[in-house]
């Protein structure tokens, strides 16, 4: 399969992941992530796609630790995700 050109915004990035763990290539869209991140270090999204890739691929205490600061995020969407995220994998 040929490799798509590699997204240049947020949005390109987000749709990328999103298209990359419904495919089940959950490695895959840690490396996107991780890539997005250089650019966008602090964008909530991009850091709830990396926790919820991280537990894809079974690391589910790790994926726990990635959410925990979020959950006291002044981003009220992002604080629920994050707690909901939580919950379900503790």
């Amino acid at each position: 399969m040929p490799e798509s050109p590699e997204p240049t915004s947020l949005d390109a990035y987000i749709a990328a992941v999103e298209t990359l763990f419904e495919g089940g290539r959950y490695r895959d869209a840690l490396a996107t992530i991780s890539t997005a991140l250089e650019q966008h270090p602090d964008n909530p999204d991009l850091l709830l796609w990396q926790a919820i890739a991280t537990n894809a691929v079974g690391q589910t205490d790790e994926a726990i630790s990635m959410v925990t600061p979020l959950k006291i995020s002044g981003d009220l969407e992002t604080r629920q995700k994050a707690r909901y995220l939580a919950q379900i994998w503790s």
